[in-house]
């Protein structure tokens, strides 16, 4: 892994990098992923009682079935209970936020320059900590312009637990925000000039990779970077993203390796806050 994503290091000197935070590092910190957060929806009685066999969701979508939950919940007059499902899929459990969270936030902080993040995120897990600028945290469309891209922001483009029901939960919203040409561009501008590293993600928004897709048949160059356990990794996927999107899939071993894998890089890479690599001058690590 870490020769692989050595390549990433002049992006990150030249302030050209972009860390694209998915929900897998979320649920490092107890936080739900979208399965845990359907089948919290399904357990509830009024889906019980809508679908009284065992609901098996194979082909659809999960911010599809989200939207037939909400109608259900509305039906039966308890949406309150929809919107407290969802609240409480965000709130972090206190034990893995303190020892497993805050300490991988506190390690990929000695990064400098530090990248831009994007995240799908809807949680405030990185905000918590308080290592970041509460006033560079965006998640308003209106503020989805490059001259709000600046050193130290946190961009929330799925929207952000402030203001909770105007986040992406469901099928229509995704429409919605990645036809608007504005965000479409906003996001391509980005994929354009910076160098991505996903972590935590795991691909299944395609309007998202739609875009990749675009800019590199524009003729964009730029390449990208994604952490995946092994398990994930096959000759296939590596081929389609790269040749289709630009992004090199980068192995990590298993999924608990994540964590010890990207700070052993972070160490071995980073020391004083330089760069470890043939053109940057610093301190040098034993590499």
């Amino acid at each position: 892994m870490n020769y692989e994503l050595d390549y990433w290091l002049d992006h990150i000197a030249n302030e050209k990098a972009v860390l694209f935070i998915g929900a897998g590092i979320s649920k490092i910190a107890g936080c739900y992923d979208w399965n845990t957060i359907i089948e919290k929806l399904n357990n509830h009685d009024v889906m019980k009682e809508a679908f009284p066999k065992q609901i098996v969701l194979k082909s659809i979508l999960n911010e599809e079935w989200m939207e037939v939950c909400r109608g259900k919940f509305d039906d039966k007059e308890r949406i309150d209970d929809f919107w407290g499902i969802l609240s409480s899929s965000l709130y972090p459990d206190d034990k893995l936020y303190s020892e497993k969270y805050v300490p991988l936030v506190m390690n990929l902080k000695k990064v400098k320059p530090f990248p831009k993040i994007i995240t799908t995120n809807i949680d405030d897990c990185l905000e918590r900590t308080k290592q970041f600028d509460p006033g560079k945290v965006l998640y308003e469309e209106c503020n989805y312009v490059m001259n709000k891209f600046v050193s130290g922001v946190i961009c929330h483009i799925h929207g952000y637990c402030l203001n909770l029901k105007a986040a992406l939960w469901f099928k229509s919203q995704y429409i919605r925000l990645y036809e608007q040409s504005e965000f479409s561009k906003y996001i391509k501008e980005i994929i354009s000039n910076y160098s991505v590293l996903f972590i935590g993600y795991g691909f299944r928004d395609k309007e998202l990779l739609n875009l990749f897709g675009a800019t590199k048949s524009k003729g964009s160059d730029i390449k990208h970077f994604a952490l995946i356990p092994s398990h994930e990794y096959t000759d296939e996927n590596e081929a389609v993203y790269k040749d289709l999107y630009n992004i090199t899939l980068i192995k990590y071993g298993e999924t608990d390796r994540f964590i010890p894998e990207i700070s052993q890089w972070i160490d071995s890479r980073f020391v004083e806050s330089s760069i470890i690599s043939g053109t940057i001058g610093g301190e040098l690590a034993n590499v």
